[in-house]
């Protein structure tokens, strides 16, 4: 852990613009930094939430490279800067868990919002 708390140091002193670009150019560590240590108690906050998902925070950050990555991060690069990365990642995240359990609980409308096209 202090190996990694020693990498992401660099990175937690980036501008987000930085921190994307270094993500799109390829660096592994910059987005391991941003998923697994700069919105780990987000996405801890939201594995609570979304009990149902059964979800940890682990999964959700992973589930949140694979949906920012595809086709060359295209999502990432939809990102605008008119607001903090953290929150717009967040805001992805909630209405990526929210359409997951629109489709594994589809009838259960009381605890359901309904979030279509993601970005």
């Amino acid at each position: 852990m202090l190996d990694y708390t020693l990498k992401c140091q660099r990175f937690n002193d980036m501008s987000d613009r930085d921190l994307v670009d270094a993500i799109i150019k390829g660096e592994e560590d910059a987005v391991i930094c941003l998923l697994h240590h700069r919105l780990s108690k987000y996405f801890k906050h939201l594995s609570k939430t979304y009990t149902r998902l059964q979800y940890s925070a682990d999964d959700i950050a992973n589930e949140m490279y694979i949906f920012l990555s595809m086709d060359n991060w295209k999502k990432l690069r939809l990102f605008k800067f008119k607001s903090p990365l953290v929150d717009w990642i967040m805001t992805v995240a909630y209405k990526y868990l929210q359409n997951e359990i629109n489709k594994y609980y589809p009838l259960e409308h009381t605890d359901v919002l309904y979030c279509p096209n993601i970005l």
